[in-house]
């Protein structure tokens, strides 16, 4: 009791309203989380659906001591000594990991560079190590959670722990992580500033970029972006790496920009870090089946103002595009699923029917889509629903013999 403690709380100690003190303090934030004696995580009072999942924690943690490699299923959790998958003890601990601790950009420097961690919420606290044994145990059990009525979101915190647990341990080993795709693994964290999006996570990559709070997210976002390409630029730190590596580093930040993914007033190729991904690309790095310009590589060069000239290849022209949405991320019935579906083939039918040019193999699009929209099995009819049957497989309404979707 009579022993002096230095605490340091961002939020205190730094004059959030002196611009030039938050610019100062901000980029030594990795080093006071490296060199502090131990790093507390709040997640906020506790309340009676922290201590039940808490107490639910702590068996299962009890657990992994005396059984390491046991595996929690729906089925064996009596056996085990843990409430079953209807109650509510297992809705307490999915409320407790998804409090909002587990989505916050900053969260990911304060454990990954702090040589201790405790995390606390009220008077309950756990050491870091525990959470990552929940972690694990818990990733096996997202799906009795969700049974019990917990939102399915709740794996996501058991991801964000294992994913700190990586890089923890990369940086243990002197490793630093590539800047750019942090980025890409952290896009879908809060800040309550878009400008941390950013700044959040500097001291864990490659980029030496001096935080600048006087500027709006969008100068932010747009001086990154430069800062990313002037790498490769001729005369760039970065300057005798090959044309393919430059091409996939220029193609890796416009494959995170454009109108969908985008709020702020930005030119087209600077990525809105504020936004989750909307859209994603079909092309994926270093695989030959996405390379319409075959082994060409296109040039890049800076214009007057926020403009960037690519060269690129004229491979078709869209006539007609569709409005049917097919967004497997929500969440929703299996009938409704197989409406959404359908309609989406549906227009597949209709949209191909006016577009009569044959594919490279000879077949019309009508043919292939009407193929794919019937789910037949063998040849190319399995293209589109095989994307489809992982997600499918993992709902309980899915059965071995693919459904047929017919023209609504």
């Amino acid at each position: 009791k009579d022993t002096k403690v230095t605490i340091w709380v961002d939020q205190l100690c730094i004059d959030q309203s002196n611009v030039e003190e938050r610019n100062h303090q901000v980029r030594l934030m990795g080093r006071i989380y490296g060199k502090a004696q131990n790093v507390v995580v709040w997640l906020g009072d506790e309340d009676d659906n922290s201590r039940a999942g808490l107490k639910l924690a702590r068996k299962i943690l009890g657990l992994a001591v005396k059984t390491p490699d046991i595996v929690l299923q729906g089925d064996n959790l009596e056996s085990l000594g843990l409430p079953g998958r209807n109650s509510k003890e297992w809705r307490a601990l999915g409320a407790f990991l998804r409090r909002p601790w587990f989505k916050r950009v900053w969260v990911i420097q304060e454990v990954v560079m702090s040589s201790k961690a405790v995390v606390m919420c009220g008077q309950e606290s756990l050491q870091w190590d525990e959470m990552v044994k929940l972690a694990l145990r818990v990733n096996f059990a997202i799906n009795i959670m969700s049974f019990a009525g917990a939102d399915t979101a709740a794996g996501r915190p058991s991801q964000v722990v294992l994913f700190l647990i990586e890089l923890r341990d990369s940086r243990r080993r002197g490793n630093s992580e590539d800047f750019f795709r942090l980025l890409c693994w952290c896009r879908s964290c809060e800040a309550t500033d878009p400008r941390d999006k950013i700044y959040a996570l500097l001291g864990l990559g490659q980029y030496d970029i001096a935080p600048d709070y006087s500027k709006s997210a969008a100068e932010v976002y747009m001086d990154l972006a430069v800062y990313h390409l002037f790498q490769i630029m001729p005369g760039g730190p970065m300057n005798g790496i090959s044309d393919r590596e430059r091409a996939c580093w220029v193609t890796e930040l416009l494959y995170c920009a454009g109108d969908l993914n985008t709020q702020h007033s930005l030119p087209s190729w600077v990525p809105d870090w504020k936004v989750d991904f909307k859209s994603r690309p079909l092309c994926v790095m270093h695989e030959s089946i996405y390379r319409a310009g075959g082994e060409s590589l296109g040039k890049v060069q800076f214009c007057n103002g926020p403009q960037l000239r690519l060269s690129g290849r004229l491979w078709a022209t869209v006539k007609i595009a569709g409005t049917a949405e097919l967004d497997l991320r929500r969440r929703m019935r299996a009938r409704e699923l197989h409406r959404m579906i359908a309609a989406w083939f549906a227009e597949c039918n209709r949209t191909a029917a006016h577009c009569p040019v044959p594919l490279p193999d000879g077949r019309t699009p009508r043919g292939s889509v009407q193929a794919n929209a019937n789910c037949q099995q063998g040849g190319h009819g399995q293209g589109v629903f095989s994307v489809l049957r992982p997600l499918l497989q993992r709902l309980s309404f899915f059965s071995p013999n693919p459904p047929r979707f017919r023209d609504a």
